[in-house]
């Protein structure tokens, strides 16, 4: 978990089945892909700590996360602020996450 305070993540598996809650993480980068990398794969992932956080969650059965706030809000480069929408959807589809719950605790307009 990428965060300036602490925050928990939580995985629970049992019978082969994983459920993931991972809570107010933030992207290492603004951009997830790296330059002309296929995007949408685990290995095109930019930053290390990104790809760790997608490792993490690799072929869950379900993902949910709260934090998501609208993409295109203008953030401090310094501080990147909680993840955005399109982050969570593209690590969730690079890590073969099988159901995605997003709760949106920000405005996504």
């Amino acid at each position: 978990m990428n965060h300036p305070s602490p925050t928990l993540g939580y995985k629970i598996e049992s019978q082969g089945v994983s459920v993931l809650y991972l809570s107010d993480h933030e992207p290492f980068a603004e951009n997830v892909w790296r330059y002309g990398a296929p995007p949408g794969r685990m290995e095109s992932i930019l930053e290390a700590g990104d790809r760790r956080h997608a490792e993490y969650m690799k072929d869950a059965d379900l993902f949910g996360s709260r934090g998501a706030v609208h993409a295109g809000r203008v953030r401090d480069q310094a501080q990147l602020g909680p993840q955005h929408l399109l982050y969570v959807v593209e690590l969730a589809a690079a890590a073969g996450v099988r159901r995605l719950f997003l709760n949106a605790s920000r405005s996504l307009a």
